[in-house]
């Protein structure tokens, strides 16, 4: 289920099964062919293996045939073998192919072979060796391609596996977010501002309820209240204003709410009125 693991068990499966000595795998991305992963399983090449995985992650080929053997692999959609580099090193090449050859220093076989989903390719896997040149029969050729081909459906299965649990997890963030604002809304619903005590709808609500529990029960689910009203309140505020009247009425609903136990519901009942069901 890992495009990763994927890219670097086949190039281990390969390097192992066919005698190579490096692998890499391109991957199309826009227009350009990406480095996914480079592997080495003989650490004789370390040194060769430091620089190269230096050069290629930072370069990206072009789609274009001028631009080197990997996208001329990637467009023809046909696999490229060479069975000792040393013998065309004369040839001209691109400026890329050429930095990748001299990192290399005494490159031999190379085999590139496009990674396909429905036969459109959509990658590309090398192959190299670095000492010495490696028979490849024909069956050995179709046999490369044919895990090539494999590698296309499992990249795709991967890249599909990913997208879902992105989106679920895309989705929970989401459920999450939204619960979070069901949460506030009913806070906003259900709550005086200035107190934050429950407000006299949500009270309405409350007691319809603890009503409907108390004939349900047959009286056994008992229930009472409490009204509080501040005292010489609106002489209060005329004498010292809304904002101290504001927080007179704040400091008597905290201190209702301390006193509440915690299964009781303290509310705003209207003004400078609290109410208090107690179960």
């Amino acid at each position: 289920t890992s495009v990763e693991m994927i890219y670097e068990m086949i190039s281990k499966e390969l390097l192992r099964r066919f005698r190579f000595d490096l692998a890499g795998v391109f991957m199309k991305e826009g227009e350009e062919l990406v480095v996914k992963k480079n592997t080495i399983i003989d650490e004789r090449f370390a040194d060769i293996f430091t620089e190269w995985n230096e050069y290629f992650p930072r370069t990206r080929y072009t789609i274009d045939v001028s631009d080197g053997t990997a996208p001329t692999a990637f467009i023809q959609n046909s696999r490229m073998f060479v069975p000792d580099v040393l013998e065309i090193m004369h040839l001209p090449m691109s400026d890329k192919d050429k930095e990748g050859l001299r990192i290399l220093r005494t490159p031999r076989t190379f085999l590139a072979v496009p990674v396909r989903q429905h036969n459109i390719p959509v990658g590309l896997i090398w192959l190299w060796t670095l000492d010495n040149t490696v028979p490849m029969s024909e069956s050995d050729l179709k046999m490369v391609e044919l895990l090539c081909s494999f590698i296309g459906t499992a990249i795709a299965n991967a890249q599909l596996y990913s997208t879902v649990e992105d989106q679920k997890e895309e989705i929970e963030k989401l459920n999450g977010s939204l619960q979070q604002k069901v949460e506030q809304l009913h806070d906003m619903a259900s709550k005086d501002r200035l107190t934050q005590l429950y407000n006299f709808g949500f009270f309405q609500e409350e007691l319809r309820r603890r009503i409907h529990e108390y004939r349900r029960t047959g009286g056994r689910q008992q229930m009472s209240l409490v009204i509080v009203d501040i005292d010489h309140f609106k002489k209060f505020n005329d004498t010292h204003g809304h904002v101290a009247g504001n927080i007179a009425l704040q400091e008597v609903a905290n201190r209702i709410h301390r006193l509440a136990r915690r299964m009781d519901i303290v509310c705003r009942y209207g003004g400078e009125e609290f109410i208090v069901i107690l179960p």
